[in-house]
C-alpha cells in the first residue's frame, strides 16, 4: 500500500495486486459477471437484520392472515423493538393505527398479541405501541388479463364445429363467443 510522508497508509487507494482474476477489471475490485439478486438477498439481509429478519418481514407480508381481516383494515405493523436484540423476546410491536381506532385496539391488545405470538411460535411480543396515522396501501396492483383471441384458422374451425350443433340457442351463443374471440364481434357482449 502506498504511504505518505508521515509513514501512514494513504487513504482511498486500492491496491492493484491480485485484481486481474477472470471477470474483474484491474484496479476496481468488482466482478463483472451477472448473478440473480435473489441469490444474495438472504445473505445481505441476514448480516444487516439478524437471523430472524425474514420472520419479521413475513409478519408484515402476512399481516392480514396473522391478525384477521378486521384488524388488518385498522392497523399495520411498523417494527418490532426488542429490549435485548440477542434474546429476541418480549418485544414491543409498533403498529400504525387508523385515526380513531387506537382506543378500541388498546382494549383488544391481548388478542392481537396472542395472534402475533401464535404466528412466531413463541412469546416474541409482550406489548403494543400504537401510532395513529394513515395506513399504507399494500395491496398489489391488479393487471388486466389479456383477452384470448382466435387466429383465422381457429375461427374457421370453430365455425365449422358450431354449425353442427342442433340447439339453436347454444349455437347462437357459441357463434357470438367465437366472433368475440376472433375480433369480429362489435359490442363484446356475450349475452346477445
Amino acid at each position: 500500500m502506498a504511504q505518505n510522508n508521515g509513514g501512514k497508509p494513504a487513504r482511498g487507494r486500492i491496491s492493484q495486486a491480485g485484481t486481474s482474476a477472470a471477470g474483474q477489471q484491474p484496479g476496481d475490485g468488482r466482478r463483472r459477471s451477472m448473478s440473480a439478486l435473489g441469490a444474495n438477498v438472504e445473505r445481505v439481509t441476514r448480516s444487516v437484520l439478524g437471523k430472524r429478519a425474514l420472520a419479521e418481514a413475513s409478519l408484515i407480508a402476512e399481516w392480514p392472515s396473522v391478525v384477521g381481516a378486521e384488524f388488518a383494515r385498522t392497523c399495520q405493523p411498523r417494527r418490532l423493538v426488542f429490549p435485548d436484540r440477542k434474546a429476541r423476546r418480549e418485544a414491543t410491536l409498533v403498529l400504525r393505527v387508523k385515526p380513531g381506532e387506537a382506543t378500541r385496539l388498546a382494549h383488544l391488545e391481548p388478542i392481537l398479541v396472542d395472534r402475533v405470538n401464535g404466528f412466531f411460535g413463541y412469546q416474541a411480543v409482550k406489548r403494543l405501541k400504537l401510532e395513529q396515522g394513515h395506513l399504507v396501501d399494500r395491496t398489489p396492483p391488479t393487471r388486466p388479463r389479456a383477452q384470448p383471441t382466435l387466429s383465422e384458422s381457429e375461427s374457421q374451425a370453430a365455425r365449422a364445429r358450431i354449425s353442427g350443433i342442433e340447439d339453436d340457442r347454444l349455437r347462437a351463443a357459441l357463434t357470438r363467443l367465437s366472433e368475440r374471440l376472433s375480433g369480429e364481434g362489435s359490442n363484446g357482449d356475450l349475452n346477445g
